[in-house]
């Protein structure tokens, strides 16, 4: 029973490291993004991972040394991606790059210094960590699909990380937990290398499913593809309840909201902010919209009294500090700046006009 137990656990982890392999090509087809560059390092370091598990404590030393070497990047590898993949504004910090060396060395310490001292607390160490940095992504993911506008994308948050995320849950958390409960290990096997083999045929289905380039985000210095055509009835009528009725001012505005408002499908509302406007967000276009408004207001001088404060709350944003935060990023000033520019550009106007 075990010899034919021991063959369908490699015949699928055989099968699983061919389509992890393969999903790591098709994504590096999409190297010009970031994302698609680390999802292509974390399906080999996955790979890597089931390799070692496949060739476990009989095979050559040198051969496991490596692949558990590699191995240990997975789970910082899958943060990175999904953080690159589903936020278009993201940039590796400095204290996010700390903390994942931190977690690659201890992980690294857990692996190899067995036997070591605290070694059995740096192994459930790295369980809990590498828990909530798969947690993490996987809240990611899903927090915002419904302002997702690319659509390939805004399927695969639940159908390509949900997946790969049961992956991780059951390698950081269910595998050890069975072992730990006396399970036999023969079919502990089994069952990880079923679990992986499905999944990572789902996963490569779905990377190969991902043909538009637009799936992944691309840097600014990279040549996007060209917009597609819009509707021109429907952007005007769009660009009319924008400048009139000032539907960003809302909190609550959704696309769902927005399509209605225009007595159009949702999906034809997304495709026209995404594809013909060029936003991915439908946050970052409604912020655009507030912030418009705002840098409108900062330069007219009959509000040069009204705080910024006031003015950031009434364009629709929720707080002074996510408001900053965009006008910043967007304005390359603070508003106070912005502001005093203004005036002092208004002033040298007047007193050119009174001369």
């Amino acid at each position: 029973m075990i010899p034919l137990l021991a063959a369908f656990t490699y015949m699928l982890q055989g099968g699983a490291i061919f389509l992890m392999i393969l999903a790591s090509v098709t994504l590096f087809t999409h190297r010009a993004s970031l994302a698609a560059r680390y999802g292509s390092a974390f399906m080999i370091s996955a790979a890597c991972a089931v390799a070692s598990n496949a060739v476990g404590l009989d095979g050559p030393a040198v051969l496991r040394v490596v692949l558990d070497a590699i191995s240990i990047l997975a789970t910082p590898l899958f943060w990175l991606m999904a953080r690159a993949w589903f936020d278009d504004g993201f940039r590796l910090s400095r204290a996010s790059l700390a903390a994942l060396a931190a977690y690659v060395l201890i992980c690294g310490y857990a692996v190899f210094g067995s036997g070591w001292p605290l070694a059995r607390l740096a192994d459930w160490g790295t369980y809990l960590a590498g828990a909530g940095l798969a947690g993490q992504a996987l809240w990611l993911a899903w927090k915002d699909r419904d302002v997702d506008l690319v659509e390939p994308r805004r399927r695969a948050r639940f159908q390509f990380v949900m997946a790969v995320g049961a992956v991780m849950i059951w390698a950081l958390l269910a595998s050890p937990l069975l072992l730990n409960l006396n399970a036999p290990h023969a079919i502990v096997r089994l069952i990880d290398a079923g679990i992986v083999a499905v999944v990572s045929l789902a996963t490569t289905i779905g990377m190969v499913g991902l043909r538009r380039r637009d799936a992944f985000p691309i840097p600014p210095t990279v040549k996007a593809e060209p917009v597609a055509p819009v509707d021109p009835a429907l952007l005007q009528a769009l660009n009319a309840i924008m400048a009139h009725e000032r539907l960003y001012r809302s909190p609550d505005l959704t696309i769902g909201l927005l399509a209605g408002k225009l007595q159009t499908q949702e999906y034809r509302v997304r495709a026209l902010i995404n594809a013909g406007l060029g936003y991915r967000n439908f946050n970052d276009y409604i912020n655009t919209q507030r912030l418009a408004e705002v840098r409108h207001a900062l330069e007219d001088q009959t509000q040069a009294e009204v705080s910024i404060l006031t003015i950031a709350m009434d364009a629709g944003f929720g707080s002074l500090a996510a408001f900053n935060r965009a006008f910043k990023a967007s304005a390359g000033v603070t508003p106070s700046d912005y502001r005093r520019r203004a005036a002092g550009s208004a002033g040298a106007q007047a007193s050119n006009a009174g001369r």
